[in-house]
């Protein structure tokens, strides 16, 4: 197996001017979104969230979900080079290498908060997501799968002292150490209960009927890459983008 191990490493940008909305980085055939806050305040670190898609690659589907809320976190959307991620493709790791620049990039360019990092994905996106988490301990605090295939952890990249999930919780994520890893994975009832009630159905709805959109879905992520509760995030407009 390929190594899934990410080499980009935490920094804080000299300046707080990078530009908040919806943009974008690309290298040549590879793209991925980036969703801010309507304003990035100076200062702030913010929770860091990236969102996997499924087979099919819905991303402009989930930045269209995204631009809906008003986020708290800044959103990460790759898009895989093939139809599917390169895991899946059993192709020599372009999704992760691009991935790897972008997340260096955003490191240089935003506060990013290093103890709030966190993956979310949906069925190949899901298991791309938990490959990486797992893959990775010390950087994402908590891994979001909903129906993921298969389980492939890059064992070699692993230090004995590493962080690693509880494979008894079956709810509430648990805290391993203070670099930990939350994983749970769940179906559309199990997100349900996690949101607020005005949401439940709302999100179940989504999972169920149009799983590839994810937008509601990373509230849940962003509320485990917060380490707080879930709550009402205000809805807004989408209203352009600024490229980045």
């Amino acid at each position: 197996m390929v190594s899934l191990a990410l080499y980009g490493e935490h920094t804080v940008p000299e300046t707080d001017d990078a530009p908040a909305g919806t943009g974008r980085i690309q290298h040549d055939e590879q793209l991925a979104w980036v969703v801010t806050p309507p304003a990035i305040e100076p200062g702030r670190a913010y929770p860091l969230v990236v969102v996997l898609h499924g087979a099919g690659r819905q991303d402009e589907m989930i930045v269209k979900g995204l631009q809906a809320e008003r986020t708290e976190a800044i959103f990460v959307v790759p898009r895989s080079l093939g139809m599917t991620w390169d895991l899946i493709e059993g192709t020599d790791a372009p999704d992760l290498r691009f991935l790897d620049g972008v997340l260096h990039s955003l490191y240089r360019r935003y506060r990013i908060d290093p103890a709030k990092r966190a993956l979310a994905g949906y069925s190949d996106g899901a298991s791309y997501a938990l490959a990486i988490g797992l893959s990775n301990p010390r950087t994402f605090a908590a891994v979001m799968a909903w129906a993921a295939g298969f389980l492939a952890i890059d064992t070699p990249n692993l230090k004995p002292d590493d962080p690693k999930p509880d494979a008894n919780s079956d709810s509430k994520p648990q805290t391993m150490s203070e670099a930990r890893v939350n994983v749970r994975t769940a179906c559309a009832d199990d997100i349900a209960k996690l949101c607020p009630n005005a949401e439940r159905r709302e999100v179940r709805t989504c999972l169920q009927t149009n799983a590839a959109n994810l937008s509601d879905a990373c509230k849940v992520a962003t509320t485990a890459a917060r380490g707080g509760k879930s709550r009402d995030v205000e809805a807004r407009k989408a209203d352009g983008s600024t490229t980045q």
